[in-house]
């Protein structure tokens, strides 16, 4: 009788085990998924952003100029700005660091004048004879 209670305790034991690796599991795999989530959320505002910025200065006078901050980290991740301008089009790719794939891409319709550069901190924008340049400070 002794050894069939210790064994059906042992099999009890190793259920909740089991059950319990599985929840973690589940728990786990969620907070993933949040962290993915607020990730992508957190790259939309700061393309939005360098969006707005852009279209302010395209619809100002020329001699604009203005400084604007971009945030040090995505979701304490370090990221690369990259502008690309050609055929009066442009292209803003954000690279997050440990990953180096490009995350997301920003088109404009407008050409940025050759070598803009954006970057995470005080970044420059100007309009000078209707062309827009930026500059990472």
């Amino acid at each position: 009788m002794r050894g069939q209670s210790a064994l059906e305790f042992s099999v009890l034991v190793a259920f909740s085990l089991l059950m319990l690796t599985v929840f973690l599991h589940g728990i786990q795999g969620r907070a993933a998924f949040e962290l993915e989530r607020a990730t992508i959320l957190e790259l939309q505002s700061l393309a939005d952003t360098i969006e707005l910025e852009i279209a302010l200065a395209d619809r100002v006078h020329a001699g604009y100029i203005r400084t604007f901050e971009l945030p040090r980290t995505i979701n304490g991740i370090e990221y690369v700005l990259n502008v690309y301008s050609q055929d009066e089009k442009s292209e803003i790719i954000i690279t997050l660091n440990p990953e180096g794939r490009p995350q997301h891409i920003i088109f404009l319709e407008l050409d940025l004048a050759p070598g803009s550069t954006l970057g995470p901190g005080n970044n420059e924008i100007r309009k000078t004879g209707g062309l827009i340049v930026t500059r990472h400070v």
